[in-house]
């Protein structure tokens, strides 16, 4: 009974960790990123700061315009954090972070 006890404990801290530390890294990434700065590369300093090339993308849509989204995987499976940058004319408008996670260290916004 003790070994059960220990085993579970051990998941729990791994999902605990594992969800808050990439909730971390996008967060680091995306305050490291100024309005204003150019889009060019902010892919790739993505990858490099951590990010999974899986749970990232450039996305263009002709009436809402392009995002880039720079995901940090999560407890697996399906959990990410992702820093989405707008980028207006090749220069970053806004930025957010998302999550699609267990949701539970976020607030919801």
């Amino acid at each position: 009974m003790k070994k059960l006890f220990f085993v579970i404990l051990a998941l729990a801290m791994y999902v605990a960790t594992s969800e808050l530390n990439a909730k971390r890294k996008a967060e680091e990434f995306c305050d490291s990123i100024e309005l204003g700065e150019s889009t060019e590369g902010l892919m790739e300093a993505g990858i490099e700061a951590g990010a999974s090339r899986n749970e990232s993308a450039i996305i263009s849509d002709q009436n809402e315009g392009r995002y880039i989204y720079i995901g940090f995987t999560g407890f697996m499976p399906g959990s990410s954090f992702s820093c989405r940058i707008t980028d207006g004319g090749g220069v970053s408008i806004d930025k957010k972070i998302y999550s699609r996670s267990l949701n539970i260290f976020s607030k919801g916004d």
